[in-house]
């Protein structure tokens, strides 16, 4: 699937509902819903996990999936998880680079 990456503070994909399979202007929002989060979750997963981390993410959404019910538990809990990737990168970067009202 062919994708737009734009970035505002956090990363989107943008990508033309036809691929999704959905119509934003007639398919039921739930549809919709459940396409973005499949896009949005394979990105934010293939991104950034070794193996081993993302056997232990599966593993942690399918438990939370059991007890909550919401099966969409496991790509929830990896775009929590690469939020936080890149939340902990942008501190690591903060300073890096020179502020703005630098002299020097």
């Amino acid at each position: 699937m062919a994708v737009d990456i734009g970035y505002g503070g956090a990363f989107y994909a943008i990508v033309d509902d036809r691929q999704l399979g959905v119509d934003v202007s007639s398919s039921p929002t739930a549809d919709i819903i459940d396409a973005a989060s499949a896009v949005s979750g394979s990105y934010a997963s293939s991104v950034v996990f070794s193996s081993s981390a993302c056997i232990l993410l599966n593993e942690i959404g399918k438990r939370i999936s059991v007890n909550t019910g919401e099966s969409r538990e496991t790509r929830f809990l990896f775009q929590r998880a690469s939020v936080l990737v890149q939340r902990f990168n942008a501190i690591l970067l903060h300073d890096t680079l020179p502020a703005a009202d630098c002299k020097d």
